[in-house]
């Protein structure tokens, strides 16, 4: 549990939105201290124990359902913890495929993970070598990045309704009209902010940023579900050089960079002095202040006969 000092009242969630968002204000920044070292600390809605059952890494294929839709609502997936759940990433996933396009839909557990996708985005590659000392750096990889990196303040602003709903608790009947309140607002705000994707590597794209609403057919949408961030990605498999018909293993990587408050400071300046935390950083939490990732491996399944 959070020392009560270090969670953001009512009417400092009212305040923060209030103030200008400039430099020179100390009240905002010495705010937004309090929300990142909440963001850091924070428990979430999931307890890892939900996860234990679940294998870390997705290996097995999964055809995607016939009514797949990257609407970010998870109403396809009945399972709602997906097929594994990565510790080092903080987040349940599922890769899967159809006849046209691989997807990634990702469901974060809770405020430490929204925080560093929304600040700087998931990034999904797919790669042809599956040599663990050639996968990283083949030049053929392909990446997509969604959304791309915002700033701070933006950030703190989608966040607000997150932090908010972390404190209803976890009793999701008793708080629902409260908590599809706080939802509908934390997506509005992401609708308004997260818009762009940035791809690398497809010959075929020459622009690395990508608008959400593109002709390519790549999709990427972000909405959060009982206080939780969701993200699904759709990549046509002809950008991948891939194909159901002639099925090939390859490698795939996840990855949640560190969330940076600006273009040379990031998030373990706090570790360093940057922003006075008054409580110790656990080893447990040390992945908070770090990247993080993920490698498996993946080939594509057909329709069943």
């Amino acid at each position: 549990m959070l020392p009560r000092k270090l969670i953001p009242s009512p009417k400092e969630l009212v305040y923060f939105l209030k103030l200008q968002k400039t430099a020179s204000n100390m009240n905002y920044f010495n705010l937004l201290k309090k929300f990142l070292i909440m963001a850091i600390l924070g428990t979430g809605f999931i307890t890892e124990t939900l996860g234990q059952s679940l294998p870390q890494i997705q290996n097995a294929s999964v055809r995607a359902p016939a009514n797949i839709k990257a609407d970010g609502e998870l109403k396809e997936w009945p399972n709602k913890n997906l097929s594994a759940y990565n510790l080092a990433n903080r987040i349940y996933y599922v890769v899967a495929n159809d006849d046209d396009n691989l997807y990634l839909t990702i469901r974060g557990s809770g405020a430490v993970p929204a925080f560093k996708i929304l600040k700087e985005g998931v990034t999904f590659t797919v790669s042809h070598s599956v040599e663990k000392a050639k996968r990283a750096k083949d030049p053929q990889n392909i990446s997509v990045t969604y959304p791309t990196s915002q700033e701070a303040v933006k950030v703190s602003s989608m966040m607000v309704p997150v932090f908010a709903a972390e404190r209803l608790g976890r009793d999701t009947v008793k708080n629902k009209k409260e908590l599809d309140s706080l939802t509908a607002a934390a997506n509005a705000r992401v609708e308004k902010t997260a818009k762009e994707i940035k791809v690398t590597g497809i010959k075929d794209i020459k622009d690395s940023i990508l608008s959400v609403y593109n002709d390519k057919g790549i999709k990427a949408v972000l909405h959060f579900w009982k206080g939780e961030p969701i993200i699904e990605l759709a990549i046509p498999l002809k950008y991948l050089d891939l194909s159901v018909t002639a099925p090939v293993r390859f490698s795939y990587q996840v990855k949640l960079s560190v969330p940076r408050l600006n273009g040379d400071f990031d998030i373990r300046d706090i570790q360093k002095g940057g922003v006075s935390a008054p409580v110790s950083i656990s080893p447990d939490d040390a992945y908070r202040l770090t990247d993080t990732e993920l490698w498996g491996e993946y080939i594509l399944v057909g329709k069943k006969p």
